[in-house]
């Protein structure tokens, strides 16, 4: 429901607007229950899921990764060619309106490219026997040796590319695989917990407080490095964000448990089922109007009524092209 908004306020809004109370707050929620509670969520929806073979999983990783660079070039790309795009916000990420630029901007390591990787690397640990441990084992791994930096990559431009989707070497990969291929496995064994234990909301209750309490503590005593980097942290900072991901899932079952049926958790659950469309949509309408919203110009008040008018279009739109398809 916040994702055009967070992105409004990101593209759009001034410096003074992302750091006052109205971007902060929206700036917790993304960074809190955002990205992690997705890809969590991802790799717990795989183990309901009644497809599961390889040839399966590869499919459907390789249409996320065609979507995933197919949007870069709508959302960037295109903006370009017709002359709309900002010189700002190229020079913001130190590249030009030429081939080169575009070729950069193109090969974007987003949501939908860690996705790709994630589903292959999640499919395959599916196969293994006892699977939901092996998957916490191998996300423990991941949480303490990320962030992981490799030296001397080789100058070819595909094995470069798949590097930085897997560490992040330079600021054009925004979701690596260390440390975020975490948060799918463990939400893969968690698929699998929520049949076979008791009590299996309140446990998650209890762990997430807890790694929400170690995480800070690992961070405060320099036992990690990367804490304060969203898209790269360390060990502290992953068990943080996973920590508080698990407390929002308790809060999210007491919802459904206590909560009686309301349009408003309709309207949610409509959002649920939509949200690889929304997540398209609102990045090219963004980019699409970066003219009429501004890159970083809108004020507060001028913030608030475009991230109306911006989530209003991105769901007016899903809607009825949602309808069109059906018809």
């Amino acid at each position: 429901m916040i994702m055009p908004a967070v992105h409004v306020l990101m593209i759009n809004s001034s410096f003074t607007t992302q750091t006052s109370f109205l971007g902060k707050f929206f700036g917790f929620l993304a960074e809190g229950p955002g990205a992690q509670l997705f890809m969590l969520l991802m790799g717990m929806s795989f183990s309901f899921s009644k497809n599961k073979s390889i040839t399966d999983v590869l499919k459907k990783a390789f249409i996320l990764l065609i979507v995933g660079y197919a949007l870069n070039f709508l959302k960037f790309d295109l903006p370009i060619l017709a002359g709309i795009m900002p010189q700002s916000f190229l020079t913001d990420l130190h590249l030009k309106a030429d081939a080169n630029g575009m070729v950069q901007l193109f090969l974007i390591g987003d949501i939908l490219q860690f996705a790709a990787i994630a589903m292959v690397m999640f499919g395959l640990v599916y196969k293994l026997p006892k699977f939901h441990v092996w998957a916490l084992v191998i996300a423990a791994v991941i949480l303490f040796i990320s962030p992981v930096q490799l030296n001397n990559i080789s100058d070819n431009i595909f094995t470069r590319h798949f590097t930085d989707l897997l560490f992040a070497h330079d600021e054009y990969v925004y979701f690596p695989v260390f440390p975020w291929l975490c948060y799918p496995l463990i939400g893969l064994s968690l698929g699998h917990y929520l049949f076979t234990t008791n009590n299996f909301f309140t446990i998650c209750r209890n762990a997430g407080v807890a790694l929400m309490v170690a995480g800070k503590l690992f961070c405060f005593s320099g036992l990690t490095t990367s804490c304060d980097n969203f898209y790269k942290t360390g060990a502290g900072g992953t068990m943080y964000h996973l920590g508080f991901v698990l407390l929002w899932l308790y809060l999210i079952h007491l919802v459904v448990v206590y909560l009686p049926p309301n349009r408003f958790c309709n309207f949610l659950l409509w959002l649920s089922r939509n949200i690889t469309g929304i997540y398209i949509i609102q990045w090219i309408c963004i980019f699409w109007l970066i003219n009429i919203g501004g890159y970083h110009q809108l004020g507060i008040a001028a913030s608030v009524v475009y991230i109306l008018f911006m989530s209003a279009l991105v769901f007016g739109l899903n809607y009825y092209i949602n309808r069109l398809l059906r018809e």
